[in-house]
């Protein structure tokens, strides 16, 4: 395959809508953008993963590949951590002389070793001459705009000052801008909640892989696995789920203080499991409180994930 394609990692980010970098990639791409995600060794080592946490992981990833699979995309699972799966990608390509993605992006990530870990394959990228891009991820405010005031690096460590900066900067036009930039994000989670699917980009990994490289997808795999382990019922998942439960928990937020200590009632969000796995993020939840009444429950199709 010779025509220009970029390749998104996803990584915390496993939704399309208000997936910046995705965007990007999109727009630079003319919509033949792929998705990967790969197994680091860390994540899978965690002492807090257990079987049934990973059973909403992967149940997540299963509903992130159907989305892209309906939308005119894909999702490549490896069972590598990244760099040997980039390695393994690339090299498989160059020796089928196959043209590598002109793009690679990723939403950022702000813990040490994913630095270390991003660091090393931007170097990798550049050695490939594959451009690279990320992009603010789940967070309204990254952390480096979070400073104190007299000073250009350092955090905050007490609860109190942090929120009433973090309210200052709320307020700044920058960060409502971010906000409204969400509009089409939910429009367009309120499509595919309905079951309408728009296709809005234009390629498989069927049609880069041609059948000549050894890179099957390991998604299956690890479902078969670890369903046998799980030991509890698992919540459906996915970005049209937590939308769903976003929608319900907003209608219903006056009731709030009077249902969330009754534990048989269904007086609270249960969005922080979608956060976590990033199928919805707190900028969506904000733009719905505050954009709701432009949601349109039978709107046109003719949407993308953000402005």
């Amino acid at each position: 395959m010779q025509k220009k394609y970029g390749l998104h990692w996803f990584r915390r980010d496993l939704r399309v809508a208000g997936n910046l970098a995705l965007k990007y990639n999109w727009e630079k791409s003319q919509g033949r953008v792929v998705g990967i995600f790969c197994f680091d060794s860390q994540f899978l080592s965690r002492p807090d993963m257990s079987y049934n946490r990973f059973q909403l992981f992967l149940n997540t990833l299963k509903q992130l590949k159907e989305e892209l699979i309906n939308i005119g995309s894909d999702l490549l699972v490896l069972d590598v951590g990244p760099q040997e799966a980039f390695s393994n990608l690339f090299s498989q390509l160059k020796a089928n002389q196959i043209t590598l993605p002109h793009l690679v992006s990723w939403g950022r990530d702000y813990e040490p070793f994913a630095k270390q870990r991003d660091s090393k394959l931007q170097i990798y990228f550049k050695k490939n001459n594959v451009n690279f891009y990320n992009h603010r991820d789940h967070l309204l405010i990254e952390s480096q705009e979070l400073t104190k005031k007299d000073s250009n690096s350092e955090g905050y460590q007490v609860y109190s000052p942090f929120a009433r900066r973090w309210l200052e900067l709320f307020q700044h036009p920058e960060i409502n801008k971010r906000i409204k930039q969400q509009k089409k994000g939910l429009q367009y989670l309120e499509n595919i909640s309905n079951g309408n699917f728009q296709k809005i980009f234009s390629l498989q990994w069927k049609e880069i892989l041609e059948d000549k490289l050894n890179l099957p997808d390991q998604l299956n795999k690890y479902l078969l696995e670890n369903t046998k382990k799980v030991t509890v019922p698992i919540p459906d998942c996915g970005s049209a789920v937590a939308y769903k439960n976003m929608k319900n928990f907003v209608d219903n937020i006056d009731y709030y203080k009077d249902n969330r200590d009754f534990p048989s009632i269904n007086g609270t969000s249960k969005l922080s499991m979608f956060l976590k796995n990033g199928s919805i993020t707190v900028p969506q939840i904000i733009a719905y409180y505050t954009l709701k009444p432009y949601i349109k429950k039978n709107s046109s199709r003719d949407t993308f994930f953000t402005e």
